[in-house]
This record gives C-alpha cells, sequence and structure tokens, in this order.
C-alpha cells in the first residue's frame, strides 16, 4: 500500500543551506519527493512530522497541516491505488 508523509533529508538543501520539508510518497521501496515551500535551518527542528525547537513551530506546523492536507486529500482520490507508482504521477500532486 501506498503511504505520504512529511520529512527532511539532509541530502536534499537549498543554496543557503537550509533543508525544505518534503511531501514523501512511497510504495514498494520506491520513494518520490515533492520540495514544499517551508525550510528548516536544522535537520533537529524536525521532529516526528512536526516542526519543533523554533519561535514559529506553532505557526509553521499549522500551516503546513493545511498543505499536507491537500496533498493527502488528492492522494486518497485516486482510484486505483494499488496501481500507483511514485514517479509516474508525480506531476499530478502539485497543488
Amino acid at each position: 500500500m501506498a503511504t505520504i508523509r512529511l520529512t527532511i533529508l539532509s541530502s536534499i538543501k537549498e543554496h543557503d543551506g537550509r533543508l525544505p520539508i518534503l511531501v514523501c510518497i512511497s510504495q514498494k521501496k520506491e520513494r518520490a519527493y515533492i520540495k514544499t515551500e517551508f525550510l528548516l535551518d536544522d535537520i533537529a527542528e524536525f521532529d516526528n512530522g512536526k516542526v519543533a525547537y523554533r519561535k514559529d513551530a506553532n505557526v509553521m506546523n499549522k500551516r503546513l497541516e493545511f498543505v499536507f492536507s491537500q496533498y493527502k486529500e488528492k492522494f486518497n482520490s485516486i482510484e486505483c491505488i494499488d496501481y500507483f507508482f511514485c514517479n509516474s504521477d508525480k506531476a499530478d500532486y502539485n497543488v
């Protein structure tokens, strides 16, 4: 079964060194990542799918939850999820 979640990767950085929060879509050991507009200064500011240890963590989490809910809604609207492949439908998730 395919899953969708929020994550960050230390290997993907912006030109200024900040880390983008990514939407990860995975199925059968394949993963695709969609970059969001949210940036963190350090990997330690992200804990279990939530922004933590920042002054603006509550505000950022609320905005991130809204954006993630839009991706989740589109993800759940796929009719044949068993035939879903991460790399083929990545463009359909642009919100």
